[in-house]
């Protein structure tokens, strides 16, 4: 089938035997048709969020990912028996985890259909019915199958489900509590060991790990992301990039093999975050490992040797939201291009839905815009403006604020620089909204009873605090009132509940109104 879908593109194919008898030719005329790569060259270039508007994207050499999953073959204690779950897009790092470790142990790599790649009922049968027994993916993920899955599947799955990475965000209690629960539904006999994995995607997937225990009390315990895997050098150090003792917090530097080669065509930035490493030892040197990355993530060292992660440099916009990296500059500035220069500033921050019914760690992204003098002269002409810029941007869905407010002016702190701390506490306050799916055109016609009782659900899956700023009429966009694709689960499952209906999240995704 994939050979089909290749020939198909015109793609050119090279298979396994083909290389093999490459490798055996006397002659080299029929390699040089494949190139001569490199340890040191990129292998792929992965993207991320860029303060200035433009995703950076990272170059990863060849043998950072080598290392990467030699080490992690090893961490985990593979064999050649494994089952691994593929769901994630190739657009992120986890998508080469799943894949490389299936190749280089000798294991199954079970692709999900790309309609489904999110759904978590279809993922957590799939895990029981496939016998997966490995699954790598963010606290948002697992939370997502656990609590819209079906958690009797994850029950069954406990006899072949050996184990479950996790990485891309922080990793708190409420993840050890939900496979606890799991393993307590499958009377505590062979549990999934779970893995805690840290590393920005410029270090190649992930530069320390260890095990997490989720049996018997762990609330009281910090969640380290754990020592340094083989081949990386890990530093918590100040900000003249000296080592900081045990216990004392300092930016989280990163050295070794697995180091980007920095960001493609971006020297700027790339001389900022990747810096020369005096302090690598002469034997990676020698290898010519000798670039450390500056992460941006702030932590300290344990006694025990492991590492706790605390958070962001105070000052960065760079944060990871439902396992996704965001850096807020870029949203503000692409809000500020698109209003034409109507717009001085505007600051996006995250906020947390004080709902009982949402996930407790279900944050949501809300702007607020300074106008330049003498744009517009009410509110309710601010108000309208701002919708439609938010209607038209051109970010991703999971970029884009739930709401944005006008305001006079921004706090600021004595220093004269802004106060993002005093903003995120801004009240989300404002006269109801018509639509944002079409700002120009309110309908006011009765919604039908079916129309009623889906948006009595899209209100209980969003956050109060945005949900109440909205009218939501029949041709209201979910997306645009406050809705996400974590959202879109809950509604999935309680489209389920209420109805008695079983739809894909492909239909949510692509009929998006009342």
């Amino acid at each position: 089938m994939l050979q089909e879908a290749c020939n198909a593109s015109g793609a050119r194919i090279t298979t396994i035997s083909e290389l093999a008898t490459h490798e055996n030719a006397d002659t080299a005329a029929d390699t040089s048709e494949l190139g001569e790569v490199y340890a040191k060259d990129s292998a792929m270039i992965l993207y991320t969020s860029g303060s200035t508007g433009t995703p950076k994207g990272i170059l990863l050499p060849h043998e950072g990912i080598r290392n990467w999953v030699e080490a992690a073959l090893h961490l985990f204690d593979m064999g050649s028996d494994e089952i691994f779950l593929q769901q994630t897009s190739c657009s992120f790092d986890m998508c080469f985890v799943q894949i490389f470790l299936a190749l280089c142990s000798g294991g199954l790599l079970c692709l999900v259909p790309t309609r489904s790649s999110a759904d978590a009922t279809f993922l957590t049968e799939t895990i029981a019915t496939e016998g997966i027994t490995f699954t790598g993916a963010t606290p948002s993920e697992y939370s997502n199958w656990y609590r819209y899955g079906d958690r009797k599947a994850l029950s069954r799955s406990s006899p072949h489900w050996r184990t479950a990475m996790t990485g891309g965000e922080a990793t708190t209690n409420a993840t050890l509590e939900i496979f606890a629960s799991i393993a307590g539904s499958g009377g505590y006999g062979n549990t999934p060991r779970l893995f805690n994995v840290y590393g920005p995607t410029e270090t190649t997937v992930g530069a320390t790990g260890t095990e997490l225990s989720y049996l018997g009390d762990f609330k009281s315990a910090k969640i380290s992301v754990g020592k340094p895997l083989a081949g990386y050098l890990v530093y918590v150090m100040d900000e003249r990039l000296q080592p900081v003792p045990v216990g004392i917090q300092g930016e989280i530097v990163i050295g070794g093999v697995g180091v980007a080669r920095g960001y493609l065509k971006n020297q700027n930035i790339s001389s900022e975050r990747f810096v020369s490493n005096p302090l690598a030892p002469e034997d990676y040197r020698s290898r010519g490992w000798t670039t450390m990355h500056r992460t941006g993530d702030v932590g300290r060292w344990c006694e025990d040797g492991t590492l706790l992660v605390e958070g962001r440099k105070s000052g960065d916009t760079q944060i990871k939201l439902r396992g996704l990296r965001i850096d807020l500059a870029e949203i503000e500035n692409s809000m500020v291009k698109e209003s034409q220069n109507a717009l001085a500033q505007v600051v996006v921050s995250v906020r947390y839905s004080t709902r009982p019914s949402t996930q407790s760690n279900e944050g949501f992204l809300v702007a607020h815009a300074k106008f330049r003098p003498n744009v517009f002269s009410s509110r309710g002409e601010q108000q309208a403006f701002l919708n439609e810029i938010l209607a038209r941007l051109s970010l991703p869905q999971y970029m884009r604020p739930a709401a944005v407010f006008p305001v006079d002016d921004f706090p600021m702190m004595i220093s004269g620089k802004l106060d993002r701390k005093a903003v995120a506490q801004l009240p989300l306050e404002q006269e109801r909204s018509s639509s944002l799916a079409n700002p120009q055109s309110v309908t006011n016609e009765p919604l039908t009873k079916t129309e009623a009782r889906l948006k009595r659900l899209w209100e209980l899956c969003t956050s109060c605090e945005i949900s109440k700023q909205y009218s939501i009429e029949s041709n209201t966009d979910f997306f645009h009132v406050g809705g996400n694709s974590t959202l879109l689960l809950k509604l999935q499952h309680d489209i389920r509940k209420e109805f008695g209906v079983s739809l894909t999240l492909l239909d949510l995704f692509q009929h998006t109104t009342l």
